[in-house]
C-alpha cells in the first residue's frame, strides 16, 4: 500500500514540477528575449514592441523543445526523490511499536 501512496505522489509531484518548470524558464526566457531586442529597437513604441513579441515568439520555437525536455527529466527525478526518500510525511515507513 505504502509504494502505491509513493507513487500516486511521485505522480502528482511530477505533474506540478513539470508545468512550475516549463512554463516558468519559457516565460522567463522569452520575457529577457523579448526585452533585449525591444531595448535595442528604435525610440518608437510599436516597433519596440513588434520586436519584442517576435523575439519572444522566436525564444520559444528555438528553445522550447529542450526546455520541455529538461522539465520533463529534472522534475521526474526530483518527484521520485521526493516521494520516495520520506520526507513527506505520508511516504513514510510506519514505525515500530516499541514495546516496554
Amino acid at each position: 500500500m505504502l509504494i502505491l501512496i509513493r507513487l500516486a505522489t511521485a505522480l502528482a509531484i511530477f505533474i506540478v514540477l513539470f508545468c512550475a518548470l516549463s512554463m516558468g524558464t519559457l516565460i522567463l526566457g522569452a520575457g529577457f528575449a523579448g526585452g533585449r531586442a525591444g531595448a535595442r529597437a528604435s525610440l518608437n513604441h510599436q516597433n519596440s514592441s513588434l520586436a519584442g513579441r517576435e523575439a519572444g515568439r522566436k525564444f520559444g520555437r528555438e528553445y522550447g523543445p529542450m526546455i520541455f525536455l529538461g522539465s520533463f527529466f529534472v522534475s521526474g527525478i526530483l518527484s521520485l526523490v521526493l516521494s520516495f526518500t520520506g520526507i513527506l510525511p505520508w511516504c513514510r515507513k510506519p514505525k515500530p511499536p516499541t514495546q516496554i
